[in-house]
This record gives structure tokens, sequence and C-alpha cells, in this order.
């Protein structure tokens, strides 16, 4: 499963969305941060569930951190070593 997180930029952000996802007993694949010009950052995160059900708790945890604005299942994306 992949997310992307979309968020204001500040000091522990990172960590807040890792310990979410980690909270909800669910393993961290990928992870790659950005900040655009305009201050908004981005969180892409690739992790392993093991149901529908602990996706959408582990969502709900990220939309509960302050200053995330989306969180955005990403459809489509290919596994390591293929192409989409």
């Amino acid at each position: 499963i992949e997310l992307e997180v979309s968020t204001e930029d500040r000091p522990g952000l990172l960590a807040d969305v890792t310990q979410a996802i980690a909270g909800e007993g669910s393993n961290i694949r990928r992870i790659e941060a950005r900040v655009e010009e305009t201050k908004e950052a981005f969180v892409t995160v690739s992790l392993e569930t093991s149901d529908l059900k602990q996706l959408e708790k582990i969502v709900g945890r990220i939309r509960a951190i302050p200053g995330v604005r989306d969180v955005v299942r990403k459809y489509n994306v290919a596994k390591a070593g293929e192409k989409t």
C-alpha cells in the first residue's frame, strides 16, 4: 500500500507519521519526504497492512496529526523492480 500525506512543514512531523503507522503494527517498506517552496510538505510512504481495517485505522491516525491536510491512497503503484 502506498499513501501520500500532504501537510504543513514542521519539526517532528515525519516522526509523528511514522509513530502513527507503527502504533497500528504496520511495517514501513519505504518513505520519502519533500518540501515545496510554498512550505507545503509531502510524505510518501509504502507500508504493509494486514487488511482494510488496519489501513483505515492508520489513515485515521495520520489524519489526526496536527498540520496534516490530506491522506491519499495511491493506486497502480509498481512493486519493487516492476514498471507501471
